[in-house]
């Protein structure tokens, strides 16, 4: 079972909120600073493509996904 982990740079964050749009489930915004908070930091194989979709979504490339090593 592939698994992956989400990787955020929350210096890079503007608060445009995409990831959330994209993935209410796995994103959340950090009332302190608002900015992303990752609800789901490890994820399973069946949801890879849904992180990839909200990381790809974020416009200042704030996070990442970094496949597990085998």
């Amino acid at each position: 079972m592939e698994t992956a982990e989400i990787i955020t740079d929350k210096t890079k964050c503007a608060s445009t909120r995409q990831c959330v749009s994209v993935a209410p489930g796995m994103f959340g915004i950090d009332q302190a600073d608002g900015r992303v908070k990752v609800l789901t930091p490890h994820v399973q194989s069946d949801d890879i493509d849904l992180a990839d979709e909200a990381v790809e979504s974020c416009p200042v490339q704030a996070l990442r996904l970094q496949l597990a090593d085998r």
